[in-house]
């Protein structure tokens, strides 16, 4: 009777310490999770900004382009 009944003491205490050890999984993925959708969302921010960038460098680039254009055929005419 008295194996019994430490051998049922030793299950239960298996079991709390199987579920906390559950408990600490849970909530370490729950961290996980938010930490992984906090640097999503940075990342597509920034992946934004960049895209909003690029088309400005291409503006800038093109007007540049256009000023050496024009320039180049003033001085092919005569005109500098």
């Amino acid at each position: 009777m008295e194996e019994t009944r430490d051998s049922v003491e030793e299950t239960r205490e298996g079991l709390k310490d199987a579920g906390e050890k559950i408990n600490a999984l849970i909530d370490a993925q729950m961290r996980h999770e938010e930490a992984y959708a906090q640097s999503k969302q940075r990342t597509e921010q920034e992946m934004s900004r960049l895209a909003r960038a690029q088309v400005e460098t291409a503006e800038s680039l093109k007007a540049l382009i256009a000023t050496v254009d024009r320039i180049a055929k003033e001085r092919e005419n005569g005109k500098e």
